[in-house]
């Protein structure tokens, strides 16, 4: 989840591309949060990234740098992927 002029959602978003992942951008509304965004945000503040771990269960991960390594850590290309 992120708003459409946040930069930290950018970096993520260009995180994502990077390692070819399907994502869905949802924005909220900062001047109207809705309630079900603020029952999964710690902080009420955006950036947000919902993942599965391998039990398939959902976890929030937020804050752009723990979001970008999470995303360098845990999804890897093979070397032909990667554009030079």
């Amino acid at each position: 989840m992120s708003h459409h002029l946040c930069h930290f959602a950018q970096h993520a978003a260009i995180a994502l591309l990077e390692k070819n992942i399907t994502f869905q951008r949802i924005n909220i509304n900062l001047q109207d949060k809705p309630d079900w965004f603020l029952s999964i945000s710690p902080t009420g503040k955006v950036l947000l990234l919902k993942v599965l771990d391998s039990n398939q269960q959902e976890n929030i991960l937020f804050e752009c740098v723990a979001i970008c390594e999470y995303i360098k850590g845990t999804h890897t290309l093979k070397d032909t992927e990667y554009l030079h």
